[in-house]
């Protein structure tokens, strides 16, 4: 006997959209007394996060960090969608990356602040502790 409760074929494309999700990075964060499931992928700069109420009502948002650490603006995401959990997940996963190194340019409305940029190749690649 499976310890798996049978699942319908309504249910289907949404746990195989989270499967394709936990496939490609997503983990679980346990939250104490809230009704949800959540799930991120860290990423560089990159923060992707989804949250499951209920196979029908799901957000998916991603988050673009500064020089703070993952959730230096947590304020704002830069892209955000609600829907079911099957469609959140297609579109967060068919979101494309600036670059190979999942980094972003600074917002135009941002200063520039070149003493904090790498100033070579290998110090672009290596994390950064602040």
């Amino acid at each position: 006997m499976s310890d798996h409760a049978a699942q319908s074929p309504e249910e289907e494309p949404h746990l195989e959209a989270l499967r394709r999700a936990v496939a490609q990075g997503f983990t679980p964060v346990p939250l104490a007394n809230v009704p949800v499931l959540f799930y991120e992928r860290l990423r560089g700069r990159v923060v992707d996060t989804l949250k499951i109420e209920s196979m029908t009502e799901a957000t998916a948002a991603r988050w673009i960090s500064n020089d703070g650490g993952p959730w230096a603006n947590a304020d704002s995401p830069m892209w955000q969608t609600d829907g079911d959990v099957a469609t959140v997940i297609n579109e967060l996963l068919n979101l494309p990356f600036a670059d190979q190194r999942h980094n972003f340019p600074r917002s135009p409305q941002a200063p520039h602040d070149t003493s904090s940029q790498p100033q070579t190749e290998e110090d672009e690649c290596s994390p950064r502790l602040h």
